[in-house]
């Protein structure tokens, strides 16, 4: 009997995804979970999302869409939310249709809401995928 409950703890530990007590595990979050109440997410966040374009009075600040939804327009500039971020993390900016996972904070600039990222991690440029236009 004690080996069938170590058995079931085993099946139920794996089924559960445990980590082995590793709280290190970072959620990353689309832009479609954060863009109806961007404040309701506190603290560091870490965001996942398209780069569409950047400002042309500020180069370190650019607009990222969701992963899922631009895969499903193909385009750029699909009339869809667009979250605007700087970037005051130093290194160098991701390029137009990179893949992004951003890291940081919300911040206010002249009362509009903003993510402050301080690390980016380019995943993957999908501007070959948008020219042949298929997923």
């Amino acid at each position: 009997m004690k080996k069938f409950a170590i058995f079931i703890l085993l099946i139920f530990m794996v089924g559960c995804g445990s980590n082995g007590g590793d709280n290190d595990t970072v959620n990353i979050l689309n832009i479609r979970d954060i863009q109806s109440d961007p404040f309701a997410f506190t603290g560091e966040l870490t965001i996942n999302g398209i780069v569409t374009d950047f400002y042309e009075s500020d180069t370190t600040i650019f607009r990222l869409k969701d992963t899922v939804e631009m895969m499903v327009c193909l385009q750029l500039d699909c009339d869809t939310f667009r979250l605007p971020v700087r970037y005051i993390g130093g290194g160098e900016l991701p390029q137009v249709a990179d893949e992004i996972n951003i890291t940081g904070r919300w911040s206010n600039i002249d009362e509009v809401v903003i993510f402050d990222a301080t690390n980016i991690e380019v995943k993957r440029n999908i501007m070959p995928v948008i020219e042949r236009g298929t997923r």
